[in-house]
Order: structure tokens, then sequence, then C-alpha cells
């Protein structure tokens, strides 16, 4: 019984370890979207410290009018607030929100 407790034990503190260094790797994005480009999946993000180019992967959740929408729904101005994850060298939407322009 004490090597089935043990080996749970280990279990969940190495399954916690993992989940607190995949949130480390997000960074949050916020600003006005511009340059939309559907057929790379990218589009460019104008924020409080200058232009960020962000990439869209099939995995990607677009949020508006909460509703999950593709790249092509997105209009240029709108504000948009989330999170993206450096993947390939590339700034990569994990999840962005998509409103109005502020």
């Amino acid at each position: 019984m004490k090597k089935h407790v043990k080996g749970l034990v280990i279990f969940l503190v190495i399954f916690c370890m993992a989940a607190i260094v995949s949130a480390e790797d997000l960074t949050e994005l916020e600003g006005t979207v511009s340059s939309i480009n559907t057929i790379s999946n990218t589009f460019v993000l104008n924020t409080e410290k200058g232009s960020l180019p962000i990439s869209v992967r099939v995995m990607s959740r677009i949020m508006i009018d909460g509703e999950r929408k593709p790249l092509a729904a997105v209009k240029s101005g709108s504000y948009a607030k989330g999170t993206y994850k450096n993947w390939n060298g590339k700034a990569t939407v994990k999840e962005i929100v998509i409103t109005a322009a502020k």
C-alpha cells in the first residue's frame, strides 16, 4: 500500500510542476490588430511597446462575441487581449478575445 501512495504522490508532484512550467511560458498581449494576412495566418498587434507580429495556429482560440472564429473574421482596427507563447521563434496566439476598437 505504501508503494502505491508513494508512487501517487511522486506523480502528482511531477504533474503539478509541469503545469507550473507550461503556464510560465505564456505572455499576455493587448493592443490593436492590423495587417491581417489569412494566407500566412499572421497579424500585427500594435501595443504600447510597439508592433508585435503574431502567428495563429489551428489550436489558437480566437473569440469574437463569445464564439470561436477564424482569423478571417477579425477586422483590422479591432482591440485584442489574450495570451501568446513563443513557438518555433514566433509569437503564437494561445487564446485571444477580439472586441470593437477602444
